[in-house]
């Protein structure tokens, strides 16, 4: 009967840590997010809403613990997202819908981007302007420091990285922002076709340097195609066939949002948009099996994961 006992207490003081430690973290970004945007010069009656969301899933997975979710008065359709890395928050993204998305707050939340813009190249093979770019990326993986780049024949660019004098880590993992910053290379850069990110030298682990590649065809795929709209399964089970093709059925709305059928089973979230849509299904909706994906939008069909959709009229 004690050892019931005690084992509850034990779990009861588990659930109040957790509870005490998302509410405190909550409450700390939250001010955070408004120290940010006044910094950008916005005034409190600009922001229509601050929210934070936490996840202890992706924490394990190697994604974001911590994201804070922004809306303003005069562009409610779109969402900004801020993440929290080492203690600072840094832009993640945006969510909206491509017909209504304008992002009119980019610039002033993220000056990263425009100023990029103003180094702008026609040709991957200007040595010069690449490396004016490529020194506005930040640190990926805080063990490594970029340490060169090489241009391609077929008009692609490879960037290199070195491991630290004073890290011990064998291993190279990049944060989410690599996508983000390999979209803004292919916009500064005309003809760019591909880009890769390495080690200069292979981690002590591993015979291959660690590597994150990115292609125009795909980065680009979405142009002129919306995600917006009713969606389900390309192929259904023939009848008389024991082959089964489970349901998937979702409807993605101009306000970010998503909801419907996941190979079966009910799934709920929202959807980043960038040069590919980034799938985000609500922390409660993971089991189903659908994590963060991107979703590859084109001629009404689109890929998420290995489902091919097509669009509904």
């Amino acid at each position: 009967m004690k050892k019931g006992k005690v084992l509850i207490a034990v779990l009861l003081v588990i659930v109040l840590a957790v509870v005490s430690y998302v509410a405190i973290g909550s409450y700390r970004l939250k001010a955070q997010a408004k120290a940010y945007l006044t910094e950008k010069g916005y005034a409190t009656e600009e922001i229509q809403s601050i929210k934070v969301g936490h996840s202890f899933l992706n924490l394990i997975l190697s994604y974001d613990e911590w994201n804070v979710s922004v809306q303003f008065k005069d562009e409610p359709e779109v969402v900004y997202y801020l993440t929290s890395k080492n203690k600072e928050l840094v832009f993640r993204g945006t969510s909206g819908g491509a017909e209504k998305r304008s992002e009119k707050h980019i610039d002033r939340i993220y000056p990263i981007r425009s100023q990029m813009l103003e180094h702008k190249i026609d040709y991957v093979g200007d040595n010069s302007g690449v490396g004016a770019l490529l020194s506005y990326l930040p640190t990926f993986d805080e063990n490594y420091k970029q340490s060169g780049f090489e241009i391609t024949k077929n008009k692609g660019l490879i960037v290199f990285y070195e491991r630290n004098e004073k890290s011990s880590s064998d291993q190279m993992v990049f944060s989410n922002e690599v996508e983000t910053y390999a979209d803004y290379l292919f916009e500064c850069i005309d003809n760019l076709e591909y880009i890769e990110f390495k080690a200069e030298r292979p981690p002590i682990s591993s015979s291959n340097p660690v590597m994150a590649r990115f292609e125009r065809k795909d980065r680009t795929a979405q142009s002129g195609d919306s995600i917006v709209g009713k969606w389900e399964n390309v192929r259904k089970t023939p009848p008389g066939e024991k082959l089964h093709i489970r349901e998937t059925t979702l409807e993605f709305k101009a306000d970010g949002t998503f909801s419907g059928i996941f190979e079966g089973s009910p799934i709920k979230g929202t959807y980043d948009t960038g040069a590919v849509y980034t799938i985000r299904p609500n922390k409660e909706y993971a089991s189903v099996g659908m994590l963060k994906m991107p979703a590859r939008v084109k001629n009404n069909e689109m890929k998420l994961g290995d489902v091919l959709l097509h669009k509904l009229k």
